[in-house]
């Protein structure tokens, strides 16, 4: 399974499958940090694209804060689980820091 996309606009559906790509690819909990370190540095060219269309959707929605802090809201509470939240959290602040007028 991988995510596909070069550029241009980001729809709120290509969003949601960037980051259920994200999702679905994270170690397992159980997995000790070096094993789950390994495995991150293995995927992470095929996280590429996905990062992309996140910052993209971020530059969509910036550069206003309050704008961007709604969709950050309704992003995370797309997700049902806590670990699915935690990661999509991470990956907004990441992709989202420096863009507009958000900083994580």
């Amino acid at each position: 399974m991988d995510f596909r996309y070069d550029s241009g606009p980001v729809s709120l559906p290509v969003l949601y499958d960037a980051l259920d790509f994200l999702i679905a690819i994270q170690p397992a909990e159980e997995l000790d940090i070096e094993e789950k370190l390994r495995i991150m540095e293995e995927i992470a060219t095929r996280c590429e694209p996905a990062y992309r269309a996140v910052r993209q959707f971020g530059e969509q929605v910036g550069p206003e804060l309050e704008e961007m802090r709604d969709w950050h809201r309704r992003i995370i509470n797309h997700y049902p689980t806590r670990l699915m939240k935690s990661v999509v959290h991470h990956c907004l602040n990441w992709q989202w820091n420096g863009v507009g007028e958000w900083r994580s």
